[in-house]
């Protein structure tokens, strides 16, 4: 946020004083690859010299390929939307486990792809600010495609690597615990949310990312909008006016690990 490009040995150096043993990280697909089929090698030694500092500090990196982010010549040609999004991504991701395998295990394909696609297809908060189920189920599909090609790449380029997902994960309930379609929406709602994009991808993670920020009470209507949602146990808020819920956090946690086994 402040010249960590350039100053980035400095704030690892600061990480490393305050006990940080490890960092995540993203790398720019626009970087380093700014048009289609070119590689710009400048942004590639920048980032291997990220990589490179961390090792030296004892800090693992853990690698994120897509963090919302994708290079204006992709989006052009029909970004996710279009048939061949997974074939430009296993470029990018071919190219960055072959220049930086030997010094990344950990990786994260993508970062919160339901997010990604709900806010830019869904609810047009992002680009490209659709509002479009259709659209919005095409493209959870090739991003799921894509994590799964990248999966397969990475393990073979790399020397046993750790791949996974960083996933948004609610934690949902029922604002009426003992109102049956209050209780059937939030178990709805909990895999339309939650685990539909990590059931598609589920022979292809290694690890999951569990990316929890709040919890949200469902509560049914026979009027218009139908469907409620909020703080119902009236938490306290953060800064965001998210609810502040450790509970629904812990219980998330077990549900996660119960329902796919892995780390």
């Amino acid at each position: 946020a402040s010249d960590h490009y350039s100053l980035f040995r400095d704030d690892f150096a600061m990480a490393s004083s305050l006990g940080h043993n490890a960092h995540r990280l993203s790398i720019e697909w626009s970087r380093i690859e700014p048009t289609k089929g070119a590689w710009d090698e400048q942004e590639i030694a920048h980032y291997r010299a990220v990589l490179e500092d961390l090792r030296a500090k004892h800090i693992e990196p853990f690698v994120t390929l897509h963090h919302f982010t994708s290079p204006v010549w992709f989006m052009d040609g029909g970004g996710w939307e279009s048939s061949d999004a997974s074939e430009h991504f296993s470029r990018f991701v071919q190219k960055v486990a072959e220049e930086f395998g030997d010094l990344v295990e950990y990786w994260i394909t993508f970062n919160e792809p339901n997010v990604y696609a709900a806010h830019g297809w869904l609810f047009a908060k992002w680009t490209p600010q659709k509002r479009d189920s259709i659209a919005f189920l095409k493209v959870t599909w090739h991003l799921a495609a894509s994590h799964k090609q990248a999966y397969k790449i990475l393990h073979k380029v790399c020397n046993d690597p750790q791949v996974g997902i960083g996933q948004s994960i609610i934690g949902y309930y029922p604002s009426r615990a003992h109102y049956p379609l209050d209780r059937l929406l939030s178990i709805l709602t909990r895999w339309l949310w939650n685990y539909l994009f990590l059931d598609i991808t589920k022979k292809y993670v290694d690890f999951i990312g569990v990316q929890y920020y709040f919890s949200q009470g469902k509560k049914f209507s026979l009027f218009p909008p139908f469907i409620g949602s909020g703080n119902t146990k009236n938490l306290p808020v953060s800064d965001m006016s998210w609810s502040i819920d450790p509970d629904a956090f812990g219980k998330e946690l077990k549900r996660v690990y119960a329902r796919y086994g892995i780390p």
